[in-house]
Order: C-alpha cells, then structure tokens, then sequence
C-alpha cells in the first residue's frame, strides 16, 4: 500500500502507463544506471526542416495584384507543407534517446523513493540529495528536447511534452525541498508536489494524443513504449 500510495504522490513517475492498452511498438527502455553517469546523455538531431511555399504577385489589366502559384506546388500565400511519413521518422529517431534517458531516470527515482524510511531521518537527506540530481537530469532532457525540430502540425503537442518534463524537473526539486526539511508525507504526498505531478501527466497526455493521431494517420511507428 505505501509503495502504491507513494509512487503516485511523487510524480505518478508510472502515470502514463495507464493508456497501456493503446502503446506502440518498440524497444523497452535502458538498464538501471548510477546517478549522475553521463554516458546514457543523448545528443539530438534535428529532424529535416519542411519547405514553405513563396507567393508572388502579377498586374493584372484591372492594376490589381493577383497571387500566382511560383511553379512548386506549394501553397502560394505561404502556408506551409504538410507533414511526411519521413518527417516524422526523422523527428522519432531523434526524440527516441531522449524520451528514453528521461524514462530512465524516473524509474531509477521511483525505486530509490520507495525505500526511504517512513519515519523522518538521516535517510531522508540522502533522498534528497538524490532527488536533487535526478530533477537536473530530467532539466537536461527537457532542454535536449526543446533542441528537437517537430514536423508540421507537432509543434503545440512537442512543446507541450518539453513543458511536461520541466514540471517535473521541478516537481522533484520541490520533492528534494520537502524531504530535507521532513515536510513530506510519505503515504499522501503533497498538496504543491501532487499538482505538479498532475500537471506533468496532463501533458505528456496531450502529447501522447497528438503523436499517436499524426503516427497513426501517416502510417508511422512510434519507436518506444509508453511507460
């Protein structure tokens, strides 16, 4: 019960995995690793840019301008293409690592704060200051993330997911907070850090939604669970 109970109040850090029977394919995440081991760090890559179309303008007898299409097919007022099944691949391969790496972490942090003491002590700084470290890699991953270029009609939905891993940067920061200064409730939580936690899932949702829709529409594999 306190396992169950805790989990949930520190970030729900398994909160996603309650739309498991819609998750894609794809490998499971990395092996358990030391805190602070920078080895499992991904470096980005952007996803290929998209092309906008170019408007220009002929007189016509009646001396007023009138678009014309500029030969490519694109939009002549400039709107933009729309998305390929290759944009996306792109934009997965380099999202991969880190959605992963982050994952990682969580995990690692959700079996470390399942063993800390239920009465207040010296293993509660420890926590903290391991807390502490996993909220600055999840801050790294969110900054790795927000270096990510989504393809058209993904931008709002991947923004709102570099949103959701600054939650919980700072989720677990307010949880490292509370642990040393022996404010934290072991079995309910938090009022502040359960709003977070919220937060934090309420958007990896929506990005969850947006991805799935656009994956499903292009015929795309999404290259890792959900977890």
């Amino acid at each position: 019960m306190r396992r169950a109970l805790l989990l949930s109040a520190i970030a729900c850090l398994f909160a996603i995995a309650l739309l498991a029977t819609g998750a894609c394919g794809g490998g499971d995440g990395g092996g358990l690793a030391v805190l602070g081991d920078k080895s499992a760090t991904p470096t980005p890559v952007s996803a290929s840019p998209t092309v906008s179309a170019t408007a220009s303008a002929s007189p016509t007898v009646s001396g007023e301008p009138t678009p014309v299409m500029n030969g490519d097919g694109g939009d002549p007022f400039g709107g933009g293409d729309e998305a390929t099944a290759a944009d996306l691949d792109a934009y997965l391969a380099s999202a991969k690592p880190i959605y992963k790496e982050a994952m990682r972490v969580e995990t690692i942090a959700g079996d470390m704060l399942v063993e800390v003491s239920a009465v207040p002590g010296d293993s509660w700084d420890v926590a903290a200051e391991r807390t502490e470290g996993y909220a600055g890699q999840i801050a790294m991953q969110a900054g790795l993330w927000l270096d990510l270029a989504p393809p058209t009609g993904l931008q709002e939905a991947h923004q709102a997911e570099a949103t959701a891993l600054e939650t919980e940067a700072e989720m677990l920061g307010l949880l490292a907070t509370q642990l040393r200064s022996r404010t934290w409730n072991v079995v309910k939580g938090t009022k502040d850090v359960n709003r977070l936690s919220e937060e934090m899932q309420r958007l990896r949702e929506s990005y969850r939604a947006e991805l799935e829709t656009m994956a499903a529409d292009l015929g795309v594999q999404i290259p890792w669970k959900w977890q």
